[in-house]
């Protein structure tokens, strides 16, 4: 840390433990710096959304969980998307360790299939791979004995990580048929995440087929805890098994509207063909980067979560459930969104892009105060 301290660049320090007595023994240890914070972190569970996304470099050192897979995977979540991972992990058996710490119980937690704590190089670098890693190093001397430092890196496409089949993004045929379609339109939703945003889109003709797409996160029975990133990734997968190659034309509503452009830059990256990105009324996240709680309670007040619209422009009641489904599905977009740093097109391959932005906001009779924006703060 006091090297660290030395630089003339600014960082924050996180330090985790699972142990709280650890966490307050470095909270004692480190006082003196002021930049760092410190936190109860389980790797083995399920890391807080609002640490997605968050690192541009995170440090573990001999952390034996029950489960490596898991564990990398919360790790890769973690940090940003060209972040950098360092391991320093023992990488060979060693007798005297086995004398020693075999004894304890928590030296044989293993409960991911292996037979021993300790991973050989190659196990390393196949556990990191199938999480997400890549170009997965190995110091080429040992630091102490047969500890190694190992190192990942994050990248924001072509991640392999296997996701479970009840949180992968789903899609909806809106207008046209499967079969026989000369254009396909992909279509992101608003805050809710439902495809029924759709619902009422006038025909856009022969020859143009319209998917609308639903958030694997939709429901509120399904925990919302992956980053930016990797929700658009997931978009990109339904996208993908619906249509495997290109060209493709995405367009999103309000936050629907910022997924698809991420999207949209994950799959040119990947050398696939968008023709057209549409976006209807979606923020920039540079200026507003997650949603404020008087925005959140604004939308409450004109019941924009509780109302639809239908062709004619005119308001009507939802059912009761979606508003249910809904409020769950805003506060995770909001902290996906917090640790969102969009990034440019390749200048060579950006799609013809178009805007729309309302005349009237989102209350039409204007019966509520609009919250007002100061800068990069909405208040």
């Amino acid at each position: 840390m006091s090297h660290l301290s030395a630089l003339s660049s600014k960082f924050e320090h996180t330090f985790t433990d699972i142990s709280a007595s650890m966490v307050s023994q470095a909270s004692n240890a480190f006082q003196a710096y002021g930049n760092m914070t410190f936190q109860t972190l389980d790797i083995n569970s399920t890391a807080p959304a609002e640490l997605f996304g968050r690192f541009d470099l995170i440090f573990a050192t001999n952390a034996a969980t029950p489960d490596l897979r898991r564990s990398c995977e919360n790790i890769h979540r973690m940090l940003d998307h060209d972040g950098l991972m360092v391991l320093l992990e023992l990488t060979c058996g060693d007798l005297y360790l086995d004398s020693v710490f075999g004894h304890l119980e928590g030296w044989w937690c293993m409960k991911d299939g292996r037979r021993y704590p300790l991973q050989s190089e190659e196990e390393w670098a196949k556990t990191l791979g199938d999480c997400g890693f890549h170009d997965v190093r190995f110091a080429v001397e040992p630091v102490l004995d047969n500890a190694r430092l190992v190192f990942g890196h994050a990248r924001a496409s072509g991640i392999p990580i296997q996701l479970e089949e009840s949180r992968l993004a789903s899609s909806s045929l809106v207008q046209g048929c499967h079969v026989g379609y000369d254009h396909s339109l992909f279509l992101f939703p608003g805050g809710h995440g439902s495809a029924a945003t759709w619902s009422s889109l006038p025909s856009l003709g022969y020859g143009m087929t319209v998917f609308g797409l639903n958030s694997p996160f939709w429901k509120d029975d399904v925990p919302y805890t992956v980053s930016f990133y990797e929700l658009a990734r997931r978009c990109i997968s339904e996208i993908k098994r619906v249509k495997p190659h290109g060209p493709y034309i995405l367009g999103g509503y309000s936050f629907g509207g910022v997924v698809a452009y991420e999207a949209a830059r994950q799959m040119i990256e990947a050398s696939d063909q968008v023709d057209h990105l549409i976006l209807i009324d979606s923020a920039c996240p540079l200026i507003y980067p997650r949603f404020s709680p008087a925005l959140l309670e604004f939308f409450d007040s004109v019941d924009i979560n509780h109302d639809t619209v239908d062709k004619r422009g005119d308001q009507r009641p939802a059912e009761p459930a979606a508003s249910k489904m809904q409020h769950p599905h805003i506060l995770g977009n909001g902290n996906a969104l917090a640790g969102y740093k969009p990034i440019p097109m390749p200048s060579n391959r950006t799609p013809q892009t178009t805007l729309f932005a309302a005349r009237d906001g989102i209350d039409g009779r204007r019966t509520r105060p609009l919250p007002t924006s100061t800068g990069q703060t909405q208040k």
